[in-house]
């Protein structure tokens, strides 16, 4: 059975997100924001904050431009007015849409912040 784009996005998304977030609570982390944009392309990001260090990252799925990136920023208040920093970029059609890579993108992804 072949998954819709949209199954799939979802499914690495969310898989992504989940092993991020175990690495990041471990290290002091916190959800502190998550958002869905289904009037952008589903367009969606999750923000996790540690007060200690003064350092946030957010995992993005940009719809628009079909791409998922974990940032960061060292602007705990308010990263959105500074910026983020790109910590690693993974476009969908090259290589998220071939299921059989995931494994290695997300260790990809969450090597950045171990």
């Amino acid at each position: 059975m072949i998954k819709s784009k949209l199954q799939q996005i979802n499914q690495f998304g969310k898989q992504c997100k989940t092993e991020i977030d175990v690495i990041l609570t471990n290290k002091g982390y916190e959800v502190t924001q998550e958002e869905h944009h289904p009037e952008s392309f589903e367009s969606r990001y999750w923000v996790w904050i540690n007060y200690k260090t003064k350092h946030c990252y957010r995992f993005v799925w940009d719809g628009k431009n079909e791409w998922f990136s974990l940032e960061e920023s060292h602007f705990i208040n308010n990263p959105e007015k500074v910026g983020w920093a790109d910590v690693i970029v993974v476009d969908f059609e090259g290589q998220v849409s071939n299921s059989d890579n995931w494994e290695e993108i997300i260790k990809d992804i969450t090597v950045e912040i171990k």
